[in-house]
């Protein structure tokens, strides 16, 4: 129950990921320069509030993602849409853009990818979808028999 509030309190949020930081950056401009790379049209979107995720790291350190939430959840929706499918025009871009998941189901899918990940070696046509895998049009859960 604790986690379905979770997972719905993070709808309307966006994680963006690789975006080096600096001192006395402004977040929200972050996010509108980085969507605007990905192709992303500025009108198609408002940022209710973005920060960095966590206490600051040490130098050298990977970035730490920033997390956007946006004022609609048709926002979110649109944006990830547009990131999965326009290439950057510079074809330089490294942000990737995720939905906002807790933690928990993040760890849980993690686990999916790599079940699915056996699956096709095996040649299966798989599909993962929130808690479970489709293996050729069958769907399982976590575990591995029964299907093959």
């Amino acid at each position: 129950r604790i986690l379905e509030l979770e997972k719905h309190s993070m709808k309307q949020n966006i994680l963006l990921l690789d975006i080096q930081e600096s001192a006395n950056e402004i977040p929200e401009e972050l996010v509108s320069s980085s969507l605007k790379e990905l192709g992303i049209d500025e009108n198609s979107y408002q940022i209710d509030i973005a920060h960095r995720k966590g206490t600051p790291r040490r130098p050298g350190a990977p970035p730490r993602p920033i997390v956007a939430r946006m004022e609609k959840r048709k926002h979110v929706e649109n944006i990830l849409h547009s990131a999965k499918s326009n290439t950057p025009p510079s074809g330089k871009s490294k942000v990737r853009i995720l939905p906002q998941i807790p933690e928990e189901l993040r760890q849980q899918r993690s686990k999916l990818y790599s079940l699915a990940d056996t699956y096709r070696k095996k040649g299966a046509q798989v599909l993962v979808k929130s808690d479970h895998i489709t293996v050729n049009k069958q769907i399982t859960k976590d575990s591995v028999g029964g299907i093959f």
